[in-house]
């Protein structure tokens, strides 16, 4: 009988081992490699290899034909793996075992997120991921100005996490690309991983801004913004607020285009004279602040206009205002004094109390003179004049019947129509006249009654 074997305990075969074991990175060292020269087939079955990863237990990794003379495996990045193979025979004896040398396979590349420029003296930063797996010693990283044409050494990033790498002093409309690779601590080193391309413009300029508006809206306000533009691109967009304390940011668009915001005020900011303004920042941090915007918020509360006068107006021969003032006389008299028609006028009260807004509720103070005139409704209607013009006053808005005051000396505190508070509020009305186009109605004017033609007008 040819070939050789090796007699056991009781006359049992015992596989001959492997020879020639060798171990080594292929696979641009992401793999292992084995190689050995097999024993006579003859005298064994199978050949196993089992490994050991750390420095750990061994584990069977392949079962293979009894002719085999090669096995290769990627067992991981950065792994130390030691591997063993023996020869078996199911009817006898395992040869002994032989052990190759430990092989660490090489570490994972990092990975890029961005790079970018930041601030405007030229500094570019790459951002860069870990492969997250241990025995990493550093980063290698460099940076090419001329497309990667050459790649400047740069500091080493040491550590576990590259994180971000800076470098300063880009030149001016460079062509830049990063590239990093990873060390391990037998420097070893990963395939290099290259950035995208990015055009280093000393980009100075912030975004040009758009139109911003503020509008009133029940008792907030409706913001409005052109979408701002930028060369190099907008990386965010912030509407800021000083309602007396300075600014401070209040909405961020992001890189958002033209947008509507409304806003509610607090109680406290209610009344106030604030002020509106956008800031915009593009990706190089160029930021540009734009114009300040007014806005005057709506009051809150109860207000009181006092009339500065009241008179009344005559028809009858040369029209013109009576001399007298104690009174506010409406309609026709007799054919001596004609057709009267009365009025309060308060300046700039309503426009100064209500700052362009509507107000919820508006009240007039009406008294009847004693018992003079006819009873009745007291027909009113707004006018344009701050004070009594040369001829009769400017009426506006439908008229109202206004209170009925029976009795001497009656008063009412008149509720006014809702169709009047936006004229009140804009300013368009200035005043109230009363001029009722039958009877003769007789009211107390402003210097016999203090109260006359109050107006009371209330923000809820």
């Amino acid at each position: 009988m040819s070939g050789r074997f090796l007699i056991g305990s009781g006359g049992v075969k015992k596989a001959l081992p492997v020879t020639n074991l060798v171990s080594a990175l292929t696979g641009s060292g992401y793999s292992v490699t084995l190689t050995w020269t097999p024993p006579n087939a003859a005298v064994h079955d199978q050949i196993v290899v089992e490994r050991s990863i750390d420095g750990g237990g061994y584990s069977v990794v392949a079962t293979l034909a009894n002719s085999s003379s090669t096995y290769t495996e990627s067992p991981g990045f950065s792994i130390d793996a030691t591997y063993r193979v023996k020869a078996t025979k199911a009817a006898g004896v395992d040869s002994d075992y032989v052990t190759a040398t430990t092989r660490r396979t090489l570490p994972a590349a990092p990975s890029i997120n961005s790079l970018y420029r930041v601030g405007n003296d030229g500094t570019i930063v790459l951002d860069a991921n870990s492969p997250g797996h241990a025995k990493i010693s550093r980063f290698d990283v460099g940076l090419s100005t001329n497309d990667g044409g050459s790649y400047g050494s740069y500091d080493a990033d040491s550590g576990a996490d590259p994180d971000h790498v800076w470098y300063s002093v880009v030149p001016h409309n460079a062509v830049c690309r990063a590239r990093i690779r990873t060390v391990d601590t037998l420097a070893q080193v990963s395939a290099w991983v290259t950035s995208g391309q990015l055009v280093n413009v000393n980009d100075t300029t912030g975004p040009a801004l758009g139109t911003l508006s503020v509008t009133a809206s029940g008792r907030g306000a409706l913001i409005n913004f052109a979408a701002p533009t930028d060369a190099s691109g907008v990386s965010a967009t912030y509407l800021q607020i000083d309602t007396g304390g300075g600014w401070a940011t209040i909405a961020n668009f992001g890189t958002g285009g033209a947008s509507n915001w409304y806003m509610n005020f607090a109680s406290g900011d209610r009344g106030k004279l604030v002020n509106f303004r956008l800031y915009s920042v593009d990706i190089y941090g160029n930021a540009t602040t734009g114009s300040t915007v007014q806005f005057q918020t709506a009051p809150q509360g109860t207000f009181y206009a006092f009339p500065s006068e009241s008179a009344t107006y005559e028809t009858a021969g040369t029209p013109t205002w009576r001399s007298d003032t104690d009174d506010v006389i409406s309609g026709f008299f007799d054919g001596t004094y004609g057709t009267q028609a009365g009025a309060w006028f308060y300046g700039t009260a309503f426009a100064d109390i209500c700052k362009g807004h509507t107000p919820d509720t508006v009240r007039l103070f009406m008294i009847r003179n004693g018992s003079d005139g006819s009873t009745g409704n007291n027909v009113i209607q707004m006018h344009t004049n701050t004070s009594k013009p040369g001829g009769d006053v400017s009426l506006t808005g439908a008229s109202d019947n206004g209170p009925l005051l029976a009795g001497s000396n009656a008063s009412a505190d008149h509720v006014l129509p809702g169709g009047w508070y936006t004229a009140i509020g804009n300013g368009t009305a200035r005043g109230i006249s009363t001029r009722d186009p039958g009877s003769y109605r007789r009211l107390q004017g402003r210097a016999k009654n203090a109260y006359s033609g109050l107006v009371t007008i209330i923000f809820n």
